[in-house]
């Protein structure tokens, strides 16, 4: 279920920060080194659903830890 795997990425997310005009960061504290980026806030989140996607797939895979969302999936 994509819907599921989104929900659970943004679990993990945080606010986008304005980088400079047109530039929108979205870092992810919980997985060190997440992070992204896009033209619109909307853009970078939608981004960044890719990006933790990808990055606990990658430690899945390596066998590494996933670390407990600190904002919780109970909240959405």
């Amino acid at each position: 279920a994509r819907g599921g795997k989104a929900r659970q990425a943004l679990a993990h997310t945080a606010s986008a920060v304005r980088a400079k005009e047109n530039c929108y960061i979205v870092p992810v504290p919980d997985l060190l080194g997440c992070m992204a980026d896009g033209r619109t806030p909307n853009e970078a989140f939608e981004n960044v659903k890719n990006v933790i996607s990808e990055w606990i797939e990658t430690a899945r895979a390596a066998s590494r830890k996933i670390p407990e969302t600190s904002f919780g999936i109970e909240n959405f």
